[in-house]
C-alpha cells in the first residue's frame, strides 16, 4: 500500500508534461510568427477571429494568399520584379 501511494505522489509532482510544453511553445512561437504573417497580409479579419479560436485560424489564415495591395504582396512583386530584371 505505501508503495502505491509513493507512486502516485511521484507522478503528481514530476512537472510539466509534454503537452504543456508544447502548447508553451506553440504560444510562443507559432502564433507570433502567423499573426506578423496574417498582418502583412492584411488578413486583419482572421487575427480578430484568431482572438476567439485561440490563433487557430490565424495559423489557417497564415496560409491564405495575400491580399493584392497588402505587404506581402508588394514584397513580391518587387522580389518578380529582380528575378525578371535583365542582367
Amino acid at each position: 500500500m505505501d508503495l502505491l501511494a509513493a507512486v502516485v505522489e511521484d507522478r503528481l509532482t514530476i512537472g510539466p508534461t509534454w503537452p504543456l510544453l508544447l502548447w508553451i511553445a506553440y504560444t510562443l512561437l507559432v502564433l507570433p510568427a502567423a499573426a506578423v504573417v496574417v498582418g502583412l497580409k492584411g488578413r486583419w479579419i482572421w487575427l480578430l477571429v484568431g482572438l476567439f479560436t485561440f490563433g487557430l485560424a490565424v495559423v489557417a489564415a497564415a496560409f491564405l494568399a495575400a491580399e493584392p495591395d497588402s505587404a506581402w504582396a508588394r514584397r513580391a512583386q518587387r522580389r518578380q520584379a529582380r528575378r525578371t530584371a535583365p542582367g
